[in-house]
């Protein structure tokens, strides 16, 4: 089965931080089968990870739609707060801390969804986009706090502190290295950077789990570069 389905078509939620979680749950939901025969033990993960993103998806739309403005941080710390009390599902306790982690890095640096999206557009696009420039700052802030993230997701999950400032030059050597070999393996940029994260994160640590990682990865990059520029936030 192909990692993505590209002709799904989608619900037409608002446009915000609830269509993108959905856009990844709709692809997951595309490779269920296959995640669920790639997992040994119990044979469910992938209705576990469906499971985690609609969860997220249905979670970050009813707070958009609430009655006051919510950060993207506060979406994702109450996402994460939602899956740490999921019975018998140990994939959705691992994307609560990575998720918490990043909607910490995300607030210290007021990194919206937009942000984001002008980020991720910038980097996958094939040309930049002079008559729209981006500023500077806002992507070298959400370049670090992607890092931030990711380093201390890791360090979260072998149950050390979760404290800023994880970034140094181990890190960034490691991140290189890792970057390198996604790049051996081809593919396109979205491809090539899924692949990074998916390696660098807790997700390596288990087969299964990187390998759904990596397609939620790729989906979510995908779903911040249709969707950059008709957020809410």
């Amino acid at each position: 089965m192909s990692s993505l389905d590209q002709g799904e078509n989608f619900s037409p939620l608002p446009p915000g931080l609830g269509q993108v979680f959905f856009k990844v749950s709709t692809v997951l939901e595309s490779n269920r089968q296959d995640l669920n025969d790639a997992d040994p033990i119990n044979g469910n993960h992938g209705d576990h990870m469906v499971e985690i993103f609609k969860v997220a998806s249905t979670t970050s739309s009813a707070l958009m739609t609430g009655s006051r403005p919510v950060s993207m941080s506060e979406i994702l710390f109450t996402v994460g707060r939602l899956l740490e009390a999921f019975p018998e599902n140990e994939s959705a306790h691992v994307y609560a801390l990575g998720l918490t982690r990043f909607a910490h890095e995300f607030q210290s640096r007021e990194i919206e969804l937009p942000d984001l999206e002008a980020f991720v557009r910038r980097v996958l696009a094939d040309s930049p986009d002079v008559s729209h420039p981006p500023s500077p700052d806002r992507g070298k802030d959400v370049l670090r706090a992607l890092l931030d993230g990711l380093v201390g997701w890791r360090k979260a999950e072998k149950g050390q502190a979760s404290a800023s400032g994880w970034l140094d030059m181990g890190a960034l050597f490691e991140f290189g290295i890792i970057y390198l070999q996604a790049k051996e393996a081809g593919g396109s940029k979205a491809e090539v950077i899924a692949r990074t994260a998916a390696m660098a994160s807790p997700l390596n640590e288990v087969p299964h789990r990187l390998k759904s990682g990596r397609i939620a990865l790729l989906a979510l990059l995908q779903a911040l570069d249709a969707d950059a520029g008709v957020s809410l936030f």
